[in-house]
């Protein structure tokens, strides 16, 4: 059994899933490069040697839904050097040296007990400084009288006033002048509100609507609102719609094979090969500034 068959597997696996490598790779937090050299059968570009290239084949083919024991077993028959485990060899009880230097994590245990003092000096004289400042920029005192408005008196007294001005002398004796009331001053005209943009209530209230015509067979995975609610393979003259409030984020396994509607307007195909798509409400004003 040759590690290029190993390899095939997992190609073939994958494809017949339809799930793309990047996808695979997200979903089983395997780097792209590690599952690009798992299907290439090219196990000596996989870093940590064996025992990693035992744990990804297992892993991969757990995800893949195929024989993962079968599958490590083939690869061990196809390197048997990977198979044999390392050799101890020992030569007599070794020799243990102690220095006579006090160890290191000595002075870094000091180190730490001064940082962690220094700190905590910092902090108290942190909050004093702040009780300092909050207790003299406090309210004032309790000695402080409010005064009250002074009270105006016309010049030249009562002799300087018109006839017909009535004087009133409140208990306290000081006169004070009431004054003849003026009739108010016209309201300036108030400006007319700007009118709303056309479509703005529209926007504001319409849901997003995605809908997705397939022309050739393609594997989606959508988010609505940040919730993925659908995964899965679409076949060449399926639709499917969604709806949501914000966005709608979709990523298309062929691309090329999907036409895309955003609330009624034709945004032709998705794109090319594997990509990710994501519509919100800022691309549906813009389709709506278009017309």
């Amino acid at each position: 059994m040759s590690t290029e068959s190993i390899g095939q597997k997992l190609r073939e696996a994958r494809m017949r899933a339809g799930i793309p490598l990047e996808e695979a790779s997200e979903r089983t937090k395997i780097k792209v490069r590690v599952l690009e050299a798992l299907e290439a059968g090219a196990f000596d570009q996989v870093p940590g040697g064996d025992v990693y290239v035992r744990n990804f084949l297992r892993s991969y083919a757990r995800f893949l839904k195929i024989d993962a024991d079968g599958l490590v077993a083939e690869f061990d028959a196809a390197r048997p050097q990977a198979a044999q485990p390392a050799q101890i060899i020992s030569e007599g009880p070794a020799v243990v040296r102690w220095s006579e230097a006090p160890p290191a994590f000595t002075r870094r245990r000091k180190s730490r007990a001064r940082l962690w003092g220094a700190g905590a000096v910092v902090v108290l004289l942190a909050a004093v400084a702040v009780g300092l400042v909050a207790w003299l920029g406090g309210a004032p005192g309790a000695g402080e009288l409010a005064q009250g408005p002074p009270v105006v008196e016309p010049v030249g007294g009562r002799e300087g006033l018109p006839s017909g001005t009535e004087v009133q002398t409140p208990a306290g004796g000081s006169s004070e002048v009431a004054a003849t009331e003026t009739p108010p001053a016209s309201p300036a005209a108030l400006p007319e509100p700007a009118p709303e943009a056309p479509g703005a209530t529209t926007l504001a209230f319409e849901p997003l609507e995605v809908r997705t015509v397939v022309h050739q067979r393609s594997w989606m995975r959508v988010d609505v609102d940040g919730t993925t609610v659908y995964t899965g393979i679409l076949e060449a003259g399926e639709e499917a719609t969604w709806t949501g409030d914000d966005e709608i984020r979709i990523r298309f396994g062929y691309a090329q094979g999907v036409q895309v509607f955003l609330n009624g307007h034709d945004l032709g195909r998705a794109g090319e090969d594997v990509v990710t798509r994501t519509y919100t409400r800022a691309t549906l004003a813009e389709l709506e500034g278009r017309r």
